[in-house]
């Protein structure tokens, strides 16, 4: 009986942690095809989702059919306190767009995508 009710409470522990928690936080219009990590997306318009618990950030364009989901960490760099718009931060390496970072409207902070070590880290200062 001990072991039944042991695995119980790690079933109900462990299973909130086991489905991503993505909620949908901005909608942004792109000019220009643009890499995240190794997936080139084309110009468009994304639905930005975030999941807090991972600090997963997702981009999906619904009329391309096509998505891109990246890791992020957070910087608290934003001066007023929460970003009054969203927007894609972009840095240009050779003739391609990166993404680098994403600021959500109503958040204090940017969140700063992860790359492999075949990405130079964004350049400057985050623009706010």
């Amino acid at each position: 009986m001990r072991k039944l009710v042991i695995g119980l409470l790690f079933v109900l522990v462990a299973m909130p942690t086991a489905f991503a928690q993505w909620e949908q936080r901005a909608t942004v219009t792109v000019p220009f095809e643009f890499a995240v990590d190794n997936t080139v997306l084309p110009a468009g318009t994304y639905e930005v989702f975030l999941d807090p618990q991972t600090h997963g950030v997702r981009l999906l364009n619904r009329d391309a059919q096509v998505s891109a989901t990246v890791l992020s960490h957070d910087m608290f760099l934003i001066p007023s306190g929460v970003a009054t718009s969203s927007k894609l931060m972009f840095a240009l390496e050779g003739k391609q767009h990166v993404l680098h970072q994403v600021m959500v409207e109503g958040d204090n902070h940017i969140h700063d995508l992860i790359h492999g070590s075949e990405v130079a880290e964004f350049p400057g200062k985050p623009a706010t």
